[in-house]
């Protein structure tokens, strides 16, 4: 039964973390402004991307698999 508090902490702990990272990533780009090219594959961020999400660092295609991969896990 322990063990099992353990795993329940451990899995709050993290999901504490994580919310906390993602809190200080979107400050982070609220704070800066957006970029015209992807910070991941170097292509132009469409402009009506940028004018819907001025802050917006990453092209859809690149921002779409970061999301998929961090929900996903």
């Amino acid at each position: 039964m322990n063990e099992r508090c353990d795993e329940i902490e451990r899995a709050a702990h993290y999901v504490e973390a994580e919310n906390a990272r993602t809190i200080a990533e979107a400050r982070a780009a609220l704070a800066t402004s957006g970029t015209a090219e992807c910070i991941e594959c170097g292509r132009e961020i469409e402009p009506k991307r940028r004018a819907a999400m001025p802050a917006a660092r990453r092209c859809i295609e690149c921002q779409s698999l970061i999301e998929a991969e961090k929900y996903h896990k």
